[in-house]
């Protein structure tokens, strides 16, 4: 059979540009000592992720990231602060509401917020707190619109006998006269013949 090696590639990229990146930024560090004195230190805030931790929130388009870990701790965090943040007065408690998550995720669950690079084809660390914000509160906008659609959704419930067959058989017909027929085989239902 062929091998094949699309992630083994994928891989050796990633691994090529964080350490030309290293590389890169070693020489900076080099240069901004010479030039710190200054004031002019550039500070490179990119930096790339080889493989998203366990408490790390992912966003990425797509359902691919809705079952990492990060991200149902996350969702769980949300969850927990929806009742709050729907019942909040002002926009002022709902964006101190969303500063409390991002808070919860990066100091207390020791976590980071990733988005996925797709001209590089790796994870990025963002470091900017209004984008991360911005994020975090998308995704509770959109979780709030789940819970109201959910309780929206209205509930049908049959209660015609015919369709209750749980146990995987076909439902028994009516023939004209209203008696049930059995249209199983004859081997099915105790006939010896």
């Amino acid at each position: 059979g062929n091998v094949k090696l699309n992630s083994l590639h994928q891989w050796l990229k990633v691994r090529r540009a964080i350490e030309s990146h290293d590389i890169t930024n070693n020489s900076n560090n080099k240069r901004n000592k010479l030039t710190e004195k200054s004031g002019e230190a550039k500070n490179d805030n990119r930096s790339i992720i080889e493989c998203p931790g366990m408490t790390d929130v992912i966003f990425r388009l797509g359902k691919s990231y809705l079952f990492h870990p990060g991200n149902i701790m996350f969702r769980d965090i949300v969850e927990s602060k929806y009742e709050e943040h729907d019942n909040a007065k002002t926009q002022e408690e709902k964006v101190n509401i969303t500063w409390w998550i991002i808070d919860e995720v990066l100091q207390r669950r020791n976590g980071r917020f990733l988005v996925w690079e797709n001209q590089g084809g790796w994870w990025t660390e963002l470091k900017d707190r209004s984008q991360i914000r911005s994020k975090v509160a998308v995704h509770i906008r959109e979780f709030k619109k789940r819970v109201k659609a959910k309780q929206n959704c209205q509930v049908n419930n049959s209660n015609t006998y015919k369709f209750e067959r749980q146990d995987g058989r076909k439902r028994k017909r009516s023939d004209d006269t209203g008696m049930e027929v059995d249209h199983r085989p004859c081997g099915d239902n105790g006939c010896l013949f």
